[in-house]
């Protein structure tokens, strides 16, 4: 839940240690998310990184990549239905909303039931990077869409609520 919601890393490297970089990258080839790939854990100093890692190789995605396993988990393609139900429990508890939420009528008591939409997400960032992925349905559940914006090279490296990657995302999710 940590992992998702808040995006510890912490909770992401224990995950990792429990089931193995090769398992992961088994299950993500499995899936068919070619431009995908676990080198390693993340945000260690040098020192704990593997050899990868020393080398320069990094974690990689991309939003199609991100989109579709969205879309599989949605569909109750990736695990059984109570599996499904629990991971886009945690989505739809993402603590940092201010990017692919941010402009979308999100609060079930300010908003007519009718306009009102729920966000199922995942967001992360470093220095002069944002990513947000998200599924985006009613408040009855009826799927809307699905968006995954990432951002990079940013001239912003801030964290900031201002920050140019996260009102990008907030300004392209919105006019969608």
């Amino acid at each position: 839940t940590l992992m998702m919601i808040v995006s510890d890393n912490t909770a992401t490297n224990m995950l990792i240690d429990h089931v193995g970089v090769r398992a992961v990258n088994r299950r993500i080839q499995s899936l068919g998310l070619a431009k995908t790939r676990l080198v390693g854990k993340l945000q260690l100093p040098e020192d704990e990184q593997n050899r990868e890692q020393r080398k320069g190789e990094r974690n990689t995605t991309c939003a199609n990549a991100m989109l579709a396993l969205l879309v599989k988990l949605q569909q109750g393609q990736l695990m059984s239905e109570d599996m499904t139900q629990l991971a886009l429990d945690m989505l739809h508890k993402q603590q940092f909303t201010e990017a692919l939420a941010r402009y979308l009528p999100t609060d079930a008591e300010l908003v007519d039931a009718s306009q009102g939409v729920r966000v199922a997400s995942k967001s992360g960032c470093l220095r002069g990077v944002w990513h947000d992925a998200g599924l985006v349905s009613t408040l009855t559940g009826e799927p809307l869409y699905g968006l995954v914006i990432m951002t990079k090279d940013s001239r912003d490296r801030s964290f900031s609520f201002e920050q140019e990657g996260m009102l990008t995302i907030a300004r392209l999710s919105k006019a969608m």
